[in-house]
């Protein structure tokens, strides 16, 4: 049987970002059971969503680009997990950085995109405390990073990158 996160993808039309495709380094790392995500760039299905918010990019696009960057997140989860969403607790928190230039007044908004979208696939698991700040620039232009901190049900105590 399909788990809930999969049909919620399914009835979105979406689909998370392959997890392999990452940068150096691990992604994730799990401490009992607290998952740490490292901060996931608002890429979509072809390229990385570039731009800073309030220039060249609109409050509708850096806000698509924070759902897609929640999409990375929980595409490292998933991976983090093996693909068994039950083990998923609770998203606990996120930190949302939208590239942006000075002033950008809708911070809120492009944050509250992420939040909904953890929300929309996660239901109740995806209620989280959330901060959420303007940066003057991000790894190579992304509009959009969000790292965030899951409870899960761990396999075992182990400590380090291992699920």
């Amino acid at each position: 049987m399909t788990h809930p996160v999969e049909q919620r993808l399914q009835s979105l039309n979406l689909r998370l970002p392959d997890s392999r495709l990452s940068g150096p380094g691990p992604d994730w790392l799990c401490l009992g059971e607290w998952l740490y995500v490292g901060g996931q760039l608002s890429c979509d299905s072809t390229a990385l969503i570039a731009g800073r918010a309030g220039d060249d990019l609109s409050v509708k696009a850096a806000s698509h680009a924070a759902r897609q960057s929640a999409l990375g997140v929980l595409a490292r989860i998933g991976a983090a997990l093996e693909g068994d969403w039950h083990r998923l607790r609770q998203i606990a928190r996120i930190t949302v950085l939208v590239n942006a230039c000075p002033q950008f007044p809708d911070l809120q908004t492009v944050a509250q995109a992420a939040s909904d979208q953890f929300s929309a696939l996660l239901g109740p698991k995806g209620t989280h405390v959330r901060s959420a700040a303007c940066v003057a620039g991000l790894p190579h232009g992304a509009a959009v990073q969000i790292d965030a901190v899951a409870m899960i049900q761990p396999k075992s105590d182990t400590i380090g990158y291992f699920p």
